[in-house]
């Protein structure tokens, strides 16, 4: 049976952008994938995604014009790969559990896809 993996924003990021743990990142969901795990993702994650590289590149400005049009791409590419979970599908038990745990809905989305 494969194992589920849920990746959040910050671990799709580090998949496309030089990041801190980038590289570990990156060894850990190959080693996944090699292992037989099934990759999820909260639909939420390519919007989170996609603003952590806009913030790379004009609050930061660690990355050029060009870098961040690449790394967009990229991140769509994968995030087209994974099994993608609804913010709808998620709702009630990430509604219950942020309530419950007294943590963000953007939290509890990830707990409740796990």
């Amino acid at each position: 049976m494969q194992q589920p993996l849920v990746l959040d924003s910050s671990i799709l990021v580090k998949l496309v952008l030089a990041e801190p743990s980038s590289e570990k990142v990156r060894s850990r969901i190959w080693k996944a994938l090699e292992e037989g795990c099934s990759l999820y993702a909260v639909d939420i994650t390519l919007i989170e995604g996609l603003n952590a590289i806009w913030k790379h590149a004009k609050l930061y400005n660690a990355l050029k014009e060009d870098e961040a049009l690449s790394a967009a791409k990229d991140l769509a590419e994968i995030y087209d790969g994974l099994n993608i979970l609804t913010i709808r599908e998620l709702l009630d038990e990430a509604i219950k559990l942020a309530l419950k745990l007294g943590i963000t809905i953007y939290y509890s989305l990830q707990v409740a896809a796990a």
